[in-house]
């Protein structure tokens, strides 16, 4: 904002030399609140991969949520000129890249190598996930924020789409909420896996309502998302009223703006 007042191209070399700084202390932060506000919700599991999935989950929403910002905006007659089908295809492909495909393969990982190395204290994290209603998330999730997306994203035409492209966005940012639902949500009282005969007799109990695995949706789960995602649709636009949506003094606007894939 201060550039497009001064046009001190300092200002812009500045920020690209301290940019890999914050991307190491975004890492480095974003694993620590990973790690205190979702794993500690079961003290007796671990896994270091997990601070590399939430990573994945909130790439998810970023990108689904730049696209449904720059297609609001142009809806509203702005940027007209500034984002043209080049950078939708660009963006689509970041959100291909990080929030289907790496998601998937982290995912898959962190799942793989739990059931592979079948340690108790492990593998109970993924207990609850798999019974009563929460095995139907857990399949939701593998088909609609991986398999659909996939097919829907690996070609170049629907992301060149800018309405497609926003309901893809759409429904990728539902997933994420579903994710992180599925993430924090599932869980089973103390030592019931423990003193269980046998998986089976688990399944019967869960679905007998014998035994809980937390599954309690109420319209409490709605309105909150509703709330947060009002508050940071509110803070976005009053900050973009602020400023130029368009970066006037940027030594690099020209060549953005002139940008084609290959």
């Amino acid at each position: 904002m201060k550039q497009d007042v001064d046009g001190n191209v300092a200002r812009s070399r500045r920020m690209q030399a301290l940019a890999p700084i914050g991307i190491l202390v975004y890492g480095v932060s974003q694993t620590f609140a990973a790690v205190d506000w979702v794993m500690t919700l079961e003290p007796t599991w671990f896994s270091t991969m997990f601070g590399v999935y939430w990573f994945a989950v909130s790439l998810t929403g970023f990108f689904s949520c730049l696209i449904l910002l720059a297609c609001g905006l142009q809806s509203m007659g702005r940027l007209k000129g500034a984002i043209s089908r080049e950078h939708y295809q660009d963006i689509g492909k970041l959100l291909f890249a990080f929030g289907v495909v790496f998601w998937a393969y982290i995912g898959y990982s962190q799942f793989m190598l739990i059931w592979y190395a079948n340690i108790p204290i492990e593998t109970g994290w993924f207990l609850p996930r798999q019974l009563g209603a929460w095995k139907w998330v857990s399949l939701l999730l593998i088909v609609g924020h991986f398999a659909l997306p996939f097919v829907l994203l690996i070609s170049r035409w629907t992301k060149r789409w800018r309405n497609l492209l926003a309901a893809i966005a759409f429904w990728m940012v539902l997933m994420m909420i579903v994710d992180v639902y599925w993430l924090v949500m599932p869980t089973l009282p103390p030592g019931v896996a423990h003193d269980a005969a046998s998986l089976a007799q688990l399944t019967e109990d869960v679905n007998s309502g014998a035994v809980s695995v937390g599954w309690n949706l109420t319209i409490a789960n709605f309105t909150a998302v509703i709330g947060m995602l009002g508050l940071l649709k509110a803070g976005t636009f009053a900050a973009l009223w602020r400023c130029s949506l368009v970066p006037v003094s940027d030594p690099r606007l020209d060549e953005s703006l002139a940008f084609e894939n290959i």
